[in-house]
């Protein structure tokens, strides 16, 4: 396999390589290795989608599934780094599958698309949120379907941002060696390739979107991309639930992170509400039902 990756002036493009058997087995090799001590048997697979919007990577906690052909990855400029950026999506997904506790996130979408908050809130919530609270049930319970299920998306966007800042900081603690590198080499190349919040905004970005990018950007390097100095209300909010976020995403208690997310969903709630109308004008447009 080390052949095959600095083969840099062969006719072994990097699709062939990544898209290749022998790489999905190097890449399962790689998690068994990882999460022998665990009791855990993981397979990898690869596919290449160099497709505007294709996914990065993502497992449902037996299978990795790993796009090669991802914008991310592809934005290095040479092969060993690629590779390095591939093991770092690889630790990613290992990381969830090690540590996420995903018996606590499906109860919380459960109760969620019943309109019902799980974990209770442990803080006294401020009348602002109490108010978007009561908003919130409600909208849940009897909006349509494709409101709800816009905030359910908008939900589960935000408890994975969480999650994938303590997992990752579980992973890179267990394997600091190649698995830390190519996490670490990810995010920096992430922060570095978002656009200012002017820049998004002027592209026709949601208020949401632009929300949690930032959000993925500090959970991921501890830093933000504001080189405009942006003043708006995008980066108040942020930094109102900057509190919440801190709190939440080192706790070993997945509850915590569920928790952080109820209390930003109920922070940016005019922010999720402009989704769940753009989703339903979409598909008034449709037709679709």
């Amino acid at each position: 396999m080390n052949r095959l990756i600095n083969a840099e002036k062969s006719k072994i493009t990097d699709e062939m390589l990544f898209r290749s058997s022998a790489f999905a087995a190097y890449l399962t090799d790689i998690a068994e290795a990882a999460s022998e001590r665990y009791g855990r048997k993981i397979k990898v697979r690869t596919k290449y989608d160099t497709s505007e919007g294709a996914m990065l990577a993502c497992t449902d906690n037996r299978e990795i599934l790993i796009n090669t052909g991802n914008y991310l990855t592809r934005s290095f400029p040479n092969r060993p780094l690629k590779v390095d950026s591939l093991i770092g999506l690889n630790a990613h997904e290992i990381g969830h599958i090690l540590f996420t506790n995903f018996k606590v996130s499906e109860t919380y979408f459960r109760c969620l698309s019943w309109g019902s908050i799980y974990p209770d809130f442990d803080e006294e919530l401020t009348t602002e949120e109490d108010m978007n609270l009561q908003e919130l049930i409600q909208f849940l319970q009897t909006d349509t379907d494709v409101r709800r299920a816009t905030v359910l998306k908008a939900a589960k966007h935000i408890l994975n941002i969480l999650e994938d800042a303590y997992i990752e900081a579980r992973i890179c603690e267990a394997f600091p060696g190649k698995f830390a590198t190519g996490i670490y080499l990810n995010n920096i190349r992430f922060s570095e390739l978002v656009p200012s919040i002017d820049e998004q905004l002027e592209r026709g970005n949601s208020k949401f979107a632009v929300f949690t990018n930032l959000l993925v950007q500090y959970c991921t390097s501890g830093d933000i991309n504001d080189r405009d100095n942006h003043k708006g209300d995008i980066m108040d909010r942020f930094m109102d639930v900057l509190p919440y976020v801190d709190a939440v995403i080192y706790d070993d208690d997945m509850k915590e992170r569920c928790r952080g997310t109820n209390r930003i969903l109920l922070n940016i709630w005019d922010y999720i509400k402009e989704i769940t109308d753009e989703a339903k004008s979409e598909q008034d447009k449709t037709g679709s039902t």
